[in-house]
């Protein structure tokens, strides 16, 4: 059991959600695009800088798309032994 819970040890859990909009104000646009793991969202800063976030694996938004900022939340999950990952979901 040692080794099966060293490789499926346990899944990711919800532990917060939040407005995009009110944990970066800052965005000025924001497109689907393809990340290392799965779709990513690539933001536009009103600065001019860029971030990526992974995109929730529920969206139906295509590569290339815009992602509609206003309206989206940030998901942090959670996992025993593991750092927090954050996702964006429209």
């Amino acid at each position: 059991m040692g080794l099966f819970a060293k490789l499926y040890g346990g899944s990711w859990s919800l532990k917060s959600t939040e407005k995009l909009s009110a944990v970066e104000p800052n965005i000025k646009s924001a497109v689907v695009t393809e990340g290392k793991f799965g779709k990513q969202v690539c933001c536009t800063m009103v600065s001019g800088e860029t971030g990526y976030v992974s995109l929730s694996r529920d969206s139906k938004l295509e590569i290339g798309e815009e992602f509609p900022v206003a309206n989206a939340s940030v998901q942090t999950l959670t996992k025993s032994g593991e750092a927090d990952i954050l996702r964006v979901i429209e």
